[in-house]
């Protein structure tokens, strides 16, 4: 990984470099968070992404102003502690934490009402926190591998089910590679149903169109034909759930 400058007038903006074996083509990706980056492949030199980065610089100064202006407008989130009373998002509602502190008892996560309840034998927030990720995890698996199986019904390019997988991530709630893989955010089971459909099916319309050219968002209004109404949704949860 190498860090670079790239200068549009008076501004100065820092990008980071990486390259791997794997990837075909150069990408630039802009985090929630205002963080520049290029990923290329491994053989490809610092001037020539340099090149592309700079035919790039008003996009990408437009670009992380209106994420600087979004991120003024919203509200910063406290840190969680994993206490009880804190507030925390499952499929787009916000559930209140209870903390049950009983002696010799199995650890366990459950929903009842409006609360996330959590039973352990000691009150350790650290505890808490894993157990209430770990719920999560499994929660995604079940309800994203679910929504796949059915949107894969209604994309009638996927010839097969393309085999996917889960991880958090702090920049992106979904990708797909050239092998035909899809990788979703766990944290996705935070969001609305609506909001899950709509990240599984981009990525799924990647499997038929790589890049992000007219011809896919055609094709993703064709199974979506209100993805922009549930696209700016989903962003309303980008700075509350990523880096959490």
């Amino acid at each position: 990984m190498t860090s670079n400058i790239l200068h549009y007038g008076t501004e100065k903006i820092p990008y980071q470099i990486t390259k791997t074996r794997v990837r075909r083509r150069l990408t630039i990706k802009i985090s929630t968070d205002c963080r520049l980056s290029a990923h290329a492949p491994w053989t490809m030199h610092d001037d020539e992404i340099h090149a592309f980065i700079v035919s790039k610089a008003s996009w990408i100064f437009h670009k992380l102003k209106e994420f600087e202006r979004h991120q003024q407008l919203t509200p910063t989130i406290p840190t969680p502690e994993y206490v009880s009373g804190e507030s925390f998002f499952y499929l787009g509602k916000s559930f209140l934490l209870k903390v049950n502190v009983e002696a010799n008892v199995m650890p366990s996560v459950e929903l009842i009402d409006d609360t996330i309840n959590i039973t352990v034998s000691k009150n350790n927030p650290k505890w808490v926190k894993t157990l209430l990720q770990r719920f999560y995890q499994q929660q995604a698996v079940s309800i994203l591998t679910m929504r796949l199986n059915e949107l894969v019904k209604i994309t009638p390019w996927v010839n097969k089910m393309p085999e996917l997988s889960f991880r958090a991530m702090k920049s992106r709630w979904g990708s797909c590679s050239h092998e035909q893989k899809i990788r979703l955010n766990y944290h996705l089971i935070k969001t609305p149903i609506e909001c899950i459909d709509h990240v599984i099916l981009h990525e799924l319309c990647h499997l038929q169109v790589m890049d992000h050219s007219s011809r896919f968002y055609r094709l993703l209004a064709s199974v979506e034909p209100n993805w922009k109404k549930t696209k700016k949704q989903l962003d309303k949860f980008s700075h509350l759930l990523l880096d959490n």
